[in-house]
């Protein structure tokens, strides 16, 4: 038998070096990389390093610590310690994903150990989370085609206006969730269309909603943008994949509720259907004034935004920014109660559409076989004229935010409960301190969350069924006394209780004893008293400014008959006018 062999196939041979070189692959491509962007890496690194000061400098002392800081940082430190999602009943008013993060950082860098109070701690963490947050918000704008110019821009827009620079710096779940959300519309924006970013997309935007549940209303921006950037050969691929990862990845907070039982109302568990409904129904609060206190930080940054939305219709990459940007607005402007910090979700597309609606007039000026240097002499000009506009308001703010100290007084009264009063003693306080004072030498357990007190029946309730009186002291930040209309025992733990310290003029801290079997006639509290001769002599309830005004008087000396004959010569005018 003959037997034939197949023709053998030439094996072609390797260069030398190719098989080296083929596991230093990745490293070409690094420096590949790193050769490309080379410019745009020096410009960023500057530029988040000025970032870094502004937002850092007076971090601890500006603004005053805000009672949502405390609760955050609580409900982070109470995840370490305990394993529990919060100090308290946790009833599902936000999803944890925030504080989680929080806990996180207080775990890596032992934040809550470093000296000064919980929520600067916290506040470090708002530091790291603002730079990736303007790391990433310069790559979206260089991936929507933006100058390197107009890009630092945006973060500039993005630091130093003295809105953002304020809610920038406090513990709130917006400002974690801005990484998530930033980084979710960068993987919308893949140049290479691929589908692992579409995925990607998916997850951090889960990311961002389970940080702060608010953010799924810019979702539809989110989708606009991936509209417009899938690729049509993988275009239902894309969509299949974002859409399975958002709703898995979504579900966890729902399931994590089913499996405690506490998915849907009843009458002994609180619920997520519970919290859903509050939050959605929730009065109370003044949102005009809340508007304006945002203006009064800064008039320039929303209006701008606002004005820059309108060109950006017209510029097709802006409009999924544009739409982000309305569905803000309308949030904002719609009646009922408006969150202090749902601004800080605003501020991004406001940043990005303000740079890229510059950047995109710059660009159409002149006609394109007449470029040359000139758009980048516009540029320079617009950029001019903005800093002529919002520079000085802005560096004040920057200034007033670097020098300011409005912490004082809080320091100043917690400094003074650690030393005076006993530690057996009962309190009633304010989030932003709770931490610091259980931190001190005050039992976990006589330490109470002002809040909990008229709403946190099956705990704080059932621990102290005798409500105010079982407690010795009340330290009275602002937002204690705004919420004593709310708060039945809140405002009776005022009401039956005397300023033993206070600290602070414009907005005092006030340290008081209560009395548990109620306070006689002729020690009736400051508050009280100029609240009923309000009521008596101007027929009405005294404004916020006004009551504030009348007991720092009556706490410099003034007689409460001088008070007296003051609100009545204010009725007589105010009949005579």
């Amino acid at each position: 038998m003959t037997t034939t062999s197949a023709p053998r196939v030439p094996v072609a041979r390797r260069p030398a070096g190719v098989a080296a070189a083929a596991g230093t692959t990745w490293t070409a491509q690094l420096a590949s990389w790193l050769h490309t962007h080379a410019t745009s890496i020096v410009v960023v690194s500057v530029a988040l390093g000025a970032i870094a000061v502004v937002h850092a400098w007076g971090m601890a002392t500006f603004p005053v610590r805000f009672d949502d800081e405390g609760t955050y940082v609580s409900q982070a430190w109470s995840l370490l310690t305990r394993g529990a999602l919060s100090p308290y009943t946790y009833w599902y008013d936000h999803p944890p994903l925030g504080w989680m993060q929080l806990a996180g950082w207080f775990a890596s860098t032992g934040a809550l150990d470093r000296g000064g109070n919980a929520v600067t701690a916290g506040r470090e963490a708002m530091l790291v989370a603002h730079l990736v947050s303007s790391g990433l918000l310069y790559v979206l704008a260089r991936r929507l085609g933006f100058a390197r110019g107009w890009s630092v821009v945006a973060l500039v827009l993005y630091t130093a206006s003295p809105l953002a620079l304020s809610m920038h710096r406090m513990v709130f779940l917006d400002n974690l969730a801005m990484p998530w959300l930033i980084g979710a519309f960068v993987l919308a924006c893949t140049p290479r269309h691929r589908l692992s970013a579409y995925a990607g997309a998916a997850l951090c935007f889960a990311g961002a909603v389970l940080s702060k549940e608010t953010f799924l209303l810019v979702l539809p921006a989110l989708v606009y943008q991936m509209w417009r950037n899938t690729d049509a050969a993988n275009r239902m691929y894309a969509w299949s994949l974002f859409w399975s990862v958002l709703v898995l990845t979504g579900l966890l907070y729902p399931v994590y509720a089913l499996l405690r039982g506490e998915l849907l109302t009843s009458p002994d568990r609180v619920s997520v259907i519970d919290a859903i409904a509050f939050q959605l129904g929730r009065t109370g609060g003044d949102s005009a004034e809340t508007i304006r206190n945002w203006v009064q930080l800064d008039p320039w940054l929303l209006g701008l935004g606002a004005a820059a939305a309108c060109v950006a219709l017209f510029i097709p990459r802006l409009r999924p920014y544009a739409l982000m940007a309305a569905i803000h607005g309308l949030i904002v402007l719609r009646p009922g109660y408006l969150p202090v910090p749902y601004v800080v979700a605003a501020l991004m597309p406001a940043s990005l559409l303000v740079a890229g609606a510059f950047d995109a007039l710059s660009r159409a000026a002149l006609p394109r076989a007449r470029v040359g240097a000139l758009p980048a002499v516009v540029s320079v000009l617009a950029a001019l004229v903005l800093t002529a506009l919002i520079g000085p308001t802005w560096v004040e703010g920057v200034r007033t935010a670097a020098t300011h100290d409005q912490d004082a007084a809080l320091r100043a009264a917690q400094r003074w409960v650690t030393a005076n009063v006993e530690p057996d003693a009962r309190l009633l306080v304010d989030n932003s301190l709770w931490l610091d004072l259980v931190a001190a030498r005050f039992p976990e357990r006589n330490v109470v969350w002002f809040y909990k007190l008229d709403l946190d029946p099956a705990g704080v309730g059932v621990a102290f069924p005798r409500g105010h009186r079982a407690f010795d002291y009340v330290i009275a930040s602002e937002i204690v006394r705004d919420s004593a209309e709310d708060l039945p025992e809140i405002g009776a733990a005022l009401d039956n209780s005397v300023t033993v310290a206070t600290f602070g003029d414009r907005e005092p801290v006030e340290v008081r004893r209560i009395h548990r079997g109620g306070v006689p006639a002729r020690v009736t509290s400051d508050r009280q008293f100029v609240v009923d001769h309000y009521r008596e002599f101007l027929d009405r309830a005294p404004r916020r400014d006004e009551l504030t005004g009348w007991l720092h008087r009556l706490r410099t000396g003034t007689t409460h008959d001088e008070v007296i004959q003051a609100l009545a010569d204010a009725a007589y005018r105010r009949e005579h006018r």
